[in-house]
């Protein structure tokens, strides 16, 4: 587990911590880090990379990702074994409406 809830990361943080994400990981809590679109993008990139494939948890409760950064996750998720054993994933307060 990893859990870097309301820490001030920004988009570059997140992005920089996508990059070294690898399994063994089974929970990622990035709510209230600041992801917006792109830290949310580039977390996407290494899902669909099949990097956490053990991955089943992760929280983005209040990251300003907006529908852009939803389209990028879901397209992750829905990549073949990608996050197989993804069971809960969080998105509150997101401004996910277009």
């Amino acid at each position: 587990s990893l859990d870097l809830s309301d820490n001030p990361l920004g988009p570059r943080g997140v992005e920089a911590l996508a990059t070294g994400l690898c399994t063994p990981l089974w929970s990622l809590n990035l709510a209230r880090t600041g992801a917006k679109e792109k830290g949310v993008e580039a977390l996407a990139e290494v899902l669909k990379e099949k990097k956490v494939s053990s991955l089943q948890s992760l929280d983005l409760t209040e990251n300003q990702m907006m529908a852009g950064g939803l389209k990028h996750l879901a397209a992750a998720v829905s990549t073949a074994d990608a996050v197989p054993e993804l069971r809960t994933l969080i998105l509150k307060k997101n401004n996910l409406v277009a």
